[in-house]
């Protein structure tokens, strides 16, 4: 998992839990360069298991080192854990690659390409996505031509399981994660909503390969597919009746590139109580929720750059699926990923659209909008876009006729063809679809708090919530600590959580905050209209 230095003095990129640790990251960097000597000593030798033989140990624990190919070696410290204060980063050595995954086959034999598949699917028009043969090898990655000679029998892996990941590339900039490469600040969420699988799929070890059948479940226009790369993590070793119930391997985790480094706790990535997991699911197995022990940081000097994961296929240990969404089944509303406002949440499903000159744009699909009950100083703006079954913004055979309408709280303020602020029939003649503004009517804080937008077409129409939260949350008249302590009660909810109310997320951006308790303080002892 980890071979000899690479002669390279880069740094790692990974980013802390707070701006307070730089230090912190600077000191233990240096200390990993004095200390690589010891560490090229540290080797664990067994060439009876070639995944595993001549990997480095770390020496506060024992253990195998974990790392993903091509990443830094970051090891977790005395306290064993990483992502806390105690790692322990090693910039001159670097994960090596020991697994392989590739689509569209149900079997390597031979050397393993080492290029992009160039596997292509077109997202079923059933609703359930389209299915992807895969295929997972073990590679020595200690030797200097590892994709040569596949691992044909690995004790550390037999009969154990490995996961097969997908990540989507939502903004089309070629990359999953955050990235500076593209030189656009304005997409760092809809980059951050790449970190979610978008499909995953656990299957069984036998003879150093495994190989099955992932879902997809989005995909983007034909002018611009969507990007799915095929990633995997292994578990090796045996099990032991008191960790985690006796199901999940307690030895290290082998992976390809991944978009992140992941915790190297299995508790962390494993939901068990104290009899175990619980059981599996078809789209959950074994309860597992992948997430990474660091947030990728592109815009750090010392750190940045390190983690995205390139769909260019310099990444040879992945794989890239061009998914292209189903026929058109309904229209709905989009609303773009792009700008500094943005806010990512699980509940906010990120697709793959385009502009109005035709290149990649991430949008949300929206089920909710929040519009300013601001008085007209500020306006919303919006794409009414084709979807097909999966929700995924597709192509249309023909232009089409939608009508759009409110019941009075919102205005349609352009297109206005008819002089009806409450009522426009648009067209929308492909992908990118149609731009509509919409604005609240009246002015500052005097609107209900809730609205409509029902699209209507021959081709299948939808609804979209439309909120207009003000800091008078109790609707009393006057804005006063009652309110801000209302708010503040229900910090952190967001938007699907089970007790979360839109007159509480007074910027209306999907999450109650410090900033929304703040606007309401602000506004103590102001008069509100209460509609």
């Amino acid at each position: 998992m980890i071979p000899e230095q690479t002669g390279t003095n880069e740094r790692p990129a990974f980013e802390r839990a707070s701006a307070r640790r730089m230090p912190v990251r600077i000191l233990v960097g240096i200390a990993g360069l004095a200390s690589l000597a010891a560490y090229c000593e540290g080797r664990y030798f067994a060439p009876e298991d070639p995944v595993l033989h001549f990997d480095v140990l770390d020496h506060f624990t024992g253990r195998i080192a974990e790392a993903p190919p091509g990443r830094p070696l970051v090891l977790p410290g005395p306290d064993g854990v990483l992502g806390t204060e105690d790692d322990f980063p090693i910039p001159l050595l670097r994960g090596d690659v020991d697994l392989v995954v590739r689509a569209g086959t149900s079997e390597l034999v031979g050397p393993i390409p080492t290029g992009p598949s160039s596997v292509q699917a077109l997202a079923a028009n059933n609703g359930l996505g389209s299915e992807v043969d895969f295929v997972v090898r073990a590679v020595p990655g200690w030797q200097t031509s590892p994709f040569d000679q596949p691992v044909e029998w690995s004790p550390s892996l037999e009969g154990n399981p490995v996961l097969v990941l997908a990540f989507a590339d939502f903004d089309g900039d070629g990359r999953i994660g955050p990235s500076a490469r593209d030189a656009i600040a304005l997409d760092d969420e809809a980059e951050a909503a790449e970190l979610v699988p978008v499909g995953m799929q656990m299957v069984s070890l036998e003879n150093a390969r495994a190989s099955g059948r992932l879902r997809l479940l989005a995909g983007g226009p034909s002018a611009r597919p969507f990007r799915i790369a095929l990633t995997a993590i292994a578990f090796t070793g045996g099990t032991e009746p008191g960790f985690l119930g006796g199901v999940v391997p307690t030895g290290p985790a082998l992976m390809t590139a991944m978009p992140f480094i992941p915790p190297n706790d299995r508790r962390e990535i494993v939901d068990a109580g104290p009899a175990g997991p619980e059981p599996a699911t078809p789209d959950r197995p074994l309860g597992l929720e992948i997430r990474h022990a660091f947030d990728p940081a592109p815009s750090d000097p010392v750190w940045g750059g390190e983690l995205d994961l390139a769909l260019d296929g310099t990444e040879t240990s992945i794989d890239v699926v061009e998914v292209v969404s189903g026929p058109a089944t309904h229209f709905g509303v989009a609303v773009s990923a792009r700008n500094a406002d943005y806010l990512q949440l699980d509940r906010r499903p990120v697709r793959l659209g385009l502009d109005d000159i035709g290149s990649s744009h991430p949008y949300e699909i929206a089920g909710r909008i929040h519009v300013a009950d601001d008085g007209g100083d500020s306006e919303v703006a919006l794409q009414i876009v084709p979807l097909d079954p999966l929700g995924s913004i597709t192509d249309l055979p023909a232009p089409a006729s939608v009508t759009l309408s409110t019941s009075g709280n919102v205005a349609i303020r352009w297109p206005d063809l008819d002089g009806d602020p409450f009522r426009e029939t648009i067209v929308v003649s492909s992908a990118a679809g149609t731009p509509v503004v919409l604005d609240d009517r009246g002015g500052p804080h005097d609107d209900r708090l809730t609205d409509r937008l029902v699209l209507t077409s021959s081709g299948g129409g939808s609804q979209v919530d439309l909120v207009s939260p003000d800091p008078d949350v109790d609707d009393s008249g006057t804005v006063d600590a009652a309110d801000a302590q209302a708010i503040a009660l229900r910090t952190g909810l967001s938007v699907g959580d089970l007790v979360f109310e839109d007159r509480h997320d007074v910027d209306g951006n999907g999450r109650i905050e410090r900033a929304d308790e703040l606007a309401a303080q602000a506004r103590i002892g102001s008069t509100v209209s209460v509609p």
